[in-house]
């Protein structure tokens, strides 16, 4: 995917005149069309996705359970211990909340947990006891029923004595997890608890740690032209502020949910963060791909691809529009390198001034636009004409020269 970039593009698309159709077409008004003149530039391609701002790192933070990094979206861990309630006693966190690493988010009541580790010691007590007496037993026994029996007596007793000694040791864990403080610098994303109430068995908090990166869905066939490291552009609609950042990372497997249009992610590290940046806020990534510096250059809009290559319409000192077969180097964003069949200085035709809706159709002679791919208009303000269909530009020949 492309966009116009810089200001060369805006430069390149003023309207330098209009060129009016040789005689009119029965009682139809003639055309006019937008021209731009064929001059030197910089050509720039570039990739662009959308996505969203995401933390870097997710922690969950659940009552009787150490914090654990969690997946960018949804939950982690529920724990797989003695279930314990957990009423809750306080709570110092909000939504948006920024916390310094060790700070005491919540507090947990260990009414329940101090119970069942108070029920474990009675019970691993009992085991033990009676382990001891299979054990007596069988040192005593003689006779060989007698001793058969102790045998398995005692092998109870010490399987049931293991079992309550693992259960202790897992409340003995929950019960140092009675109170939630946070594992890092961060921002609190979500509390999941109320003073008073039982404290669910998943997270209690979710915290944000490590700031924000952009997170974006690049299509497929852009993926081969990015790599890791690579410097690259972040627009935040919502602030309308635009961060320079780096590609941290870039997904094997597709983006999820990804169906007809095949996209990856793409994770973006962010060299600065907006004050009032928030979570999940909408973003585009740009990333420049190929360069080629002060070339002969025409607009975008101004080339047409068909079967036999690429041609533009140039506009001929008697005014006019006539077809002309052009070879191209790198397609960019706002421009297209031309390598032959144009001069600089020339006019070309980049799309229609008169409404879409009043144009009369055009003969195929040399002063008409052919089938295929045809230009696409640019009206000005106040005069927005729908566009016509525009065939699906192929990718571009490698450039004859290069840049970064």
């Amino acid at each position: 995917m492309t966009v116009a970039a810089g200001s060369f593009a805006v430069a390149a698309l003023t309207v330098v005149g209009t060129l009016a159709a040789i005689g009119a077409i029965g009682k139809a008004a003639p055309p006019s069309y937008l021209t731009a003149v064929v001059t030197r530039a910089d050509v720039v391609k570039s990739v662009t996705a959308d996505g969203s701002l995401a933390p870097v790192a997710r922690y969950g933070l659940t009552f009787g359970l150490p914090p654990v990094q969690i997946p960018a979206s949804g939950g982690g861990e529920t724990g797989s211990g003695p279930k314990v309630r957990w009423p809750v006693l306080k709570v110092q966190a909000e939504p948006g909340q920024g916390v310094a690493k060790g700070a005491v988010l919540a507090v947990g009541d260990t009414t329940d947990v101090r119970k069942q580790l108070s029920q474990a010691a009675s019970d691993l007590a009992l085991t033990n006891a009676r382990a001891a007496q299979a054990e007596q037993v069988l040192q005593t026994a003689t006779d060989p029923t007698k001793k058969s029996k102790a045998q398995s007596s005692l092998a109870l007793a010490r399987a049931a004595a293991a079992a309550t000694s693992s259960v202790q040791t897992s409340l003995e864990a929950e019960l140092a997890h009675a109170t939630l403080v946070a594992p890092a610098d961060g921002v609190i994303e979500a509390v999941n608890i109320a003073i008073g109430a039982d404290a669910p068995q998943g997270e209690a908090l979710i915290m944000d740690v490590g700031g924000f990166q952009a997170s974006v869905h690049v299509a497929e066939s852009d993926i081969p032209a990015l790599h890791k490291a690579m410097t690259v552009s972040v627009a935040i609609d919502a602030l309308s502020e635009s961060i320079s950042g780096t590609i941290a990372s870039i997904g094997f497997a597709p983006s999820d949910g990804a169906t007809q249009a095949l996209t990856y992610p793409v994770s973006v590290l962010l060299a600065s963060i907006p004050a009032n940046a928030r979570l999940g806020m909408s973003v585009r990534m740009s990333a420049v791909v190929s360069t080629v510096k002060g070339v002969l250059a025409v607009a975008t809009t101004a080339v047409q691809h068909q079967a036999d290559g690429y041609q533009v319409f140039v506009v001929t000192k008697d005014g006019r529009a006539q077809e002309r077969q052009i070879s191209v180097g790198l397609i960019g964003d706002a421009f297209v390198q031309v390598t032959n069949g144009l001069t600089e200085g020339e006019i070309v035709v980049v799309g229609y001034a008169t409404p879409v809706a009043t144009e009369p159709a055009l003969p195929q002679t040399p002063t008409a636009i052919p089938s295929g791919s045809p230009i696409v208009p640019h009206s000005p303000k106040g005069n927005q004409s729908p566009r016509p269909h525009r065939s699906p530009r192929p990718s571009s020949p490698a450039p004859s020269a290069t840049g970064t």
